[in-house]
């Protein structure tokens, strides 16, 4: 019952469910023994995810967004995405030709998500300027390198420590100056980051 509706933190049914769905997969990639999980994220999962990242003001977690992801903890199996410069349509008309079976009923929660609203604008970008899809994922593509390079600069910190610094700026109240240090101290198990004058 609590899914119906965004909880106090403001998150939606997405946010449970795709922590919980990632740890399932996970839980099971070790158990059966594999170095390698293949998910089937199609040109659409990649591009919606691009945006979602910027549009939640987490632009470093793009360098995420590629076709074999770094490991990041010897727990988590290596995913790997085969699919993900492949049109969503295409991948849907390929299972139907060969007769895969796949999920075809819309999660009802859907339309609660962020996603939802990239998905639709970018199907209609899609559909009224052919190639928009490919576009935007060249155009984050090439950010990629840049964005791994800031990451090099902070060994061993999460990329997630950006995002959670960039959000304690937000809240900085709208009078301060130039001369306010903020100073934000996050210690993780791997080490420390403290940002700079502002």
């Amino acid at each position: 019952a609590f899914l119906k509706k965004r909880g106090d933190k403001g998150l939606t049914p997405c946010s449970y469910c795709g922590v919980l769905r990632r740890k399932a997969l996970n839980i099971l990639a070790r158990d059966t023994g594999v170095d390698k999980l293949v998910t089937a994220h199609s040109l659409d999962d990649e591009t919606q995810t691009m945006l979602l990242n910027l549009l939640h003001g987490d632009p470093l977690r793009i360098a995420r967004s590629k076709p074999v992801l770094d490991i990041i903890h010897p727990k988590f199996v290596q995913r790997v995405k085969p699919l993900c410069m492949v049109p969503e349509k295409e991948v849907i008309f390929y299972a139907y030709l060969k007769g895969i079976e796949f999920q075809c009923i819309n999660c009802p929660y859907a339309q609660t998500a962020l996603r939802n609203d990239i998905r639709d604008m970018l199907n209609r970008m899609e559909h009224k300027h052919a190639g928009t899809l490919f576009t935007v994922f060249s155009s984050i593509e090439k950010l990629t390198s840049r964005v791994e390079l800031i990451w090099s600069k902070f060994p061993g910190v999460r990329p997630q420590i950006f995002g959670q610094i960039g959000a304690a700026i937000k809240l900085l109240p709208a009078q301060a100056g130039s001369s306010l240090i903020l100073k934000i101290k996050t210690t993780i198990s791997a080490g420390e980051i403290h940002s700079s004058k502002l």
